[in-house]
């Protein structure tokens, strides 16, 4: 499993819930990914922790989950791969960090993997 995790500003986890809700009652989460709220909220930031699951490539609907967010409230993400809080920006300009873009689970594991050999 792989796991993003989504900080938002200016909301509240109610105003979240009931985003979520609508998103699921339309399936436009899919059910190959995992949403939860993560424990760390203030009065006006949410966070969510999202896996993928591992059935699945994941990244283009990890992508149009963090978009839709992004674009709604302030706010950064973060990925398995580095410490980097992304921006919705990086994200839609691939903008690459360590010599990767966001979530790029396959080019980790492919460099990873040469270090190996």
């Amino acid at each position: 499993m792989r796991t993003i995790v989504l900080h938002l500003a200016r909301t509240s986890r109610n105003e979240i819930e009931a985003q979520l809700s609508s998103l699921r009652a339309t399936a436009s989460i899919p059910d190959t990914l995992y949403v939860e709220f993560c424990d760390a909220q203030t009065e006006e930031m949410v966070s969510l922790a999202v896996d993928v699951s591992g059935r699945v490539n994941g990244k283009s609907e990890i992508i149009s989950f963090v978009q839709y967010f992004l674009s709604r409230y302030p706010g950064t993400v973060t990925d398995d791969y580095t410490d980097h809080e992304w921006s919705l920006g990086e994200i839609t300009n691939d903008v690459k960090i360590q010599g990767h873009p966001f979530f790029d689970y396959q080019g980790w594991y492919e460099e990873l993997k040469g270090r190996s050999n």
